[in-house]
């Protein structure tokens, strides 16, 4: 069975003091769901500015002892409690493992590109990580979430990459 938990931080201070925080709770909750024969299967961070919190969440303790090997995503949105960072795990005490992919774009790979290269390149970036398996996009790919600053602008470019990356047959 599957379990989800949000945790946010109590106390009010620095990112880091917030991160900190977190990875106390983090760790109380790992323990406690390990007794249980439950493992982290799944975790969604929510960030309030994630330009500026990606490099020191990324340092964090929290992200190196219990999310840098996790399957993962890093969104920006402020959590609704208006704190900095949120976490939304998933436990299960299902043997059967999940394929999950989070693909993001450094800020090399983005530059100078519009939101149709990005997305076309994203997609590519997918299918080089199932390359070598039995797996295709048509056949496997569940669902997509791909999330798009000033959506007014760049919405047609991502429609039109993730339609023509979809279709495409090499």
């Amino acid at each position: 069975m599957d379990k989800y938990i949000i945790l946010s931080p109590e106390a009010k201070g620095s990112f880091n003091d917030r991160l900190n925080f977190l990875y106390l709770k983090l760790g109380n909750i790992l323990d406690t769901e390990k007794l249980e024969n439950r493992t982290l299967q799944y975790c969604k961070v929510f960030l309030s500015d994630s330009q500026n919190q990606i490099k020191e969440f990324e340092e964090s303790l929290l992200y190196q002892e219990f999310l840098k090997d996790a399957k993962l995503t890093i969104v920006e949105q402020t959590p609704l409690n208006g704190s900095k960072v949120s976490l939304l795990i998933k436990t299960t005490d299902d043997a059967t493992p999940i394929l999950f992919h989070s693909l993001r774009l450094t800020e090399e790979e983005a530059k100078g590109k519009d939101s149709y290269e990005q997305t076309h390149f994203l997609f590519n970036k997918y299918l080089q990580t199932i390359e070598g398996t039995d797996m295709t996009m048509e056949r496997n790919l569940v669902r997509t979430w791909i999330y798009v600053t000033n959506i007014d602008v760049n919405y047609q470019g991502v429609v039109e990459a993730a339609m023509t990356s979809s279709t495409k047959k090499d």
